[in-house]
């Protein structure tokens, strides 16, 4: 049995692909959009090709983990360094639910995504040298001043408090209902509180076409929409992106709670490593 973090198991469904016949290669991101979840009543034409992906992956996995074996493709883990400011390595696994570095949560300064890649470095480099200048304490200046600033030099499209809530902060995906979820383990609960946020996000999504929510962040910015359809429209995304998020944690918790029978081949052909706190007997044939 294996363990990961919640981030490393959001990588590991980046990975995985079905290995579908060939007679779904034209419908191939269809098959994903009409899949039906089995705790959640969800449509999941609403989300973008990657998020159905791993939805549906992470809801295959928890059924029966077996499956990896044969009905997956994988394409290796990328570190994609290009969204965030500080430097991350390889994904690891482990092999103790007690291991330290599994307690580690993944933390880090997200890169808005209206920068452009060619002023990445540029945007990474500016950051980290300015940002221990502002704060919300004594002798710092307000983080809205540093967010400001970064809208001005980069060009950037988020509104000012989007920049401050999500890209001066650092990045984690937790919340109150979250944290509690995971202390309790209350799997109905958690379905119950689920399928209410699903609810009201199709009452507001039914209004839409299903690609009109899928590009809902880039949406929000268009200029010839009115006031109440911008709102509209960043609340879709914002409730789309925080679905997704209870969902996955939701699968992770229920395949990881006793530890995961993931063969070592799928995890190092996902471009994994064996934690080196927990599995350094791993290490050296790795």
């Amino acid at each position: 049995m294996y363990y990961l973090t919640n981030h490393n198991f959001s990588k590991l469904l980046g990975a995985l692909y079905l290995d579908l016949p060939m007679n779904y290669a034209e419908a191939y991101d269809n098959y994903y959009s009409a899949y039906r979840l089995a705790s959640f009543d969800l449509d999941l034409h609403f989300f973008t090709k990657d998020e159905a992906r791993a939805l549906v992956i992470a809801d295959k996995l928890v059924k029966d983990i077996k499956f990896v074996a044969t009905e997956v493709q994988i394409a290796r883990c990328n570190i994609e360094q290009q969204k965030w400011v500080e430097k991350i390595v390889l994904p690891a696994f482990h092999s103790h639910e007690n291991c330290q570095l599994l307690s580690s949560d993944f933390e880090n300064f997200l890169i808005p995504e209206s920068c452009p890649e060619s002023r990445r470095e540029e945007y990474r480099a500016y950051f980290l040298e300015n940002k221990d200048r502002y704060g919300n304490a004594e002798n710092k200046i307000e983080p809205i001043v540093f967010c400001r600033l970064l809208q001005s030099k980069f060009n950037l499209s988020e509104e000012l408090d989007d920049l401050v809530k999500h890209h001066f902060s650092k990045t984690n995906y937790d919340n109150s209902e979250v944290a509690e979820f995971n202390h309790t383990l209350d799997f109905e609960k958690e379905i119950t509180n689920i399928q209410a946020m699903i609810d009201s996000f199709t009452g507001h999504a039914s209004k839409f076409k299903p690609r009109e929510v899928r590009s809902a962040f880039y949406r929000q910015n268009l200029t010839h929409l009115t006031e109440e359809e911008r709102n509209m429209i960043a609340t879709m995304q914002q409730e789309r992106k925080q679905i997704y998020f209870r969902i996955i944690n939701f699968y992770f918790k229920k395949l990881f709670k006793e530890g995961a029978d993931i063969p070592l081949n799928i995890l190092k052909l996902s471009g994994f490593q064996p934690c080196k706190g927990c599995c350094k007997h791993l290490l050296a044939r790795w």
